[in-house]
C-alpha cells in the first residue's frame, strides 16, 4: 500500500511541476496532493520535499498559514486569465499570425469572410466580380469531377478538377493563388490541381464491378456539405440514385430544421430512394416523405445493412453521408468487400 501511494505521489508531483509551466494545470494542489501522499508512505520523500529549494515552500506555507500566499495567488490567477483570455481573441485576430509581409487567401464569394479586413495583402477568390482570382465557365462532369477557368492578374488557367462538385472550384482558385505567391509556373499549377485525389471519405469516388458506384463522403456533415453532396449525386449520369444519410451533429437549434430541409432536398433533387440512419435523422426521412421522395428509417446502421445492401443494385450510384461520430465508413468497407 505504502508503494501504491508513493508512486501516486510522485505521479502527482509531475503534474505540479508541470503545472508551473502550463498556466491552467495548478501547481500547489498537486504538491500539496504529493505532501500528504508521500507523508503517508515515504518520510524521505516528504522531507526532501519540504526542504526543496524552489518547490517546498509551496507546502511549507500552506501547513503553517493554511492558505496560499497572495503573491502566488496574483500569479496563478493573471495566468489563467490571461491564457483564457488570448485563446478566446487570438483565433478572431488572424492577422496576428501572418508576418507584415503576408498574404490572406479568402474565399470572396463568402459574405462573412467579405467583411474581414486585415493590414496585411488578401487575395479574394470565387466568382464575384471584386474577386482578384476569379471563376468563370464551370462544367460539372458528374463523379468524373468539373472543368472551370480561373483567371487571375497574371494569367489564365483551364483547370480539370478530378473531384465531383461546383464548391470544389472554391479550392483549386485557392490552389492557383497560393500556387502563384509560390512563384510557380501556370504549367505546374494547372499540373497539379489535376493530380488531386481525394483524402480519406471526402467525396471519394469508388468504382464497384457492374457499373455501381459508391460516393464516399462520410468523413463529416453540415448542411452546406450535404447540399453539395446531394447536388453532386442529384447530376451523375446513372440508372438510379440512392442517398444513405445519417446524423449531423452540433447544429443545435437548428437540427431539426437542417435535417428536415435535407431529406426534402433529397426528394427534389429527384434521388430515388434516401435511406435515413440515426435518430436525429427521423426528420430527413419526414422531410422526403413530405416531399413526396421514396424513404426509409432506420435507427442504426446496423439495421439498415441489408437495405443498403440491396439498394445498391447494378448502375447504382450511391452517396453516403454523415457526421463522423456516426462511423459511416464501416457501411462504405462492407460494400467495397460484398461487391468487389
Amino acid at each position: 500500500m505504502k508503494f501504491f501511494l508513493a508512486a501516486l505521489g510522485c505521479l502527482s508531483f509531475v503534474l505540479g511541476v508541470v503545472g508551473i509551466f502550463v498556466p491552467l494545470l495548478p501547481t500547489t494542489p498537486f504538491l500539496l496532493l504529493s505532501a500528504a501522499l508521500w507523508v503517508r508512505s515515504s518520510p524521505r520523500l516528504y522531507d526532501w520535499l519540504l526542504a526543496h529549494p524552489c518547490l517546498g515552500g509551496y507546502v511549507r506555507n500552506f501547513r503553517e498559514n493554511r492558505a496560499i500566499p497572495l503573491r502566488a495567488k496574483i500569479v496563478s490567477l493573471t495566468l489563467m486569465w490571461g491564457t483564457m483570455l488570448y485563446c478566446v481573441f487570438a483565433p478572431l485576430s488572424g492577422w496576428w499570425c501572418l508576418k507584415a509581409d503576408g498574404v490572406a487567401i479568402l474565399n470572396g464569394d463568402d459574405a462573412l469572410l467579405d467583411t474581414v479586413t486585415l493590414p496585411q495583402r488578401i487575395v479574394r477568390c470565387g466568382q464575384s466580380e471584386h474577386c482578384e482570382t476569379r471563376i468563370s465557365d464551370i462544367v460539372d462532369h458528374g463523379v468524373d469531377g468539373i472543368t472551370c477557368t480561373v483567371t487571375t492578374a497574371r494569367d489564365t488557367y483551364v483547370l480539370t478538377i478530378p473531384a465531383p462538385g461546383e464548391h470544389m472550384a472554391y479550392s483549386a482558385s485557392m490552389a492557383v493563388a497560393v500556387g502563384e505567391e509560390l512563384g510557380l509556373s501556370r504549367e505546374e499549377i494547372v499540373r497539379g490541381v489535376a493530380a488531386y485525389e481525394p483524402t480519406g471519405s471526402r467525396m471519394r469516388v469508388i468504382r464497384l464491378p457492374g457499373g455501381r458506384v459508391l460516393l464516399d463522403d462520410c468523413y463529416n456533415a453540415n448542411p452546406q456539405s450535404v447540399t453539395a453532396a446531394l447536388e453532386v449525386l442529384g447530376r451523375t449520369d446513372c440508372e438510379r440514385r440512392v442517398a444513405v444519410l445519417g446524423d449531423m451533429g452540433e447544429l443545435g437549434d437548428l437540427t431539426d430544421q437542417a435535417h428536415f430541409n435535407a431529406g426534402a432536398l433529397a426528394a427534389m433533387l429527384g434521388i430515388d430512394f434516401v435511406i435515413a440512419i440515426g435518430s436525429k435523422a427521423a426528420r430527413i426521412a419526414d422531410g422526403a416523405a413530405m416531399s413526396g421522395g421514396d424513404v426509409v428509417h432506420f435507427a442504426t446502421k446496423e439495421e439498415a445493412l441489408p437495405t443498403v445492401r440491396e439498394q445498391l443494385r447494378p448502375n447504382t450510384s450511391m452517396l453516403i453521408k454523415a457526421s463522423h461520430s456516426m462511423r459511416f465508413e464501416r457501411l462504405t468497407e462492407d460494400l467495397r468487400k460484398y461487391y468487389d
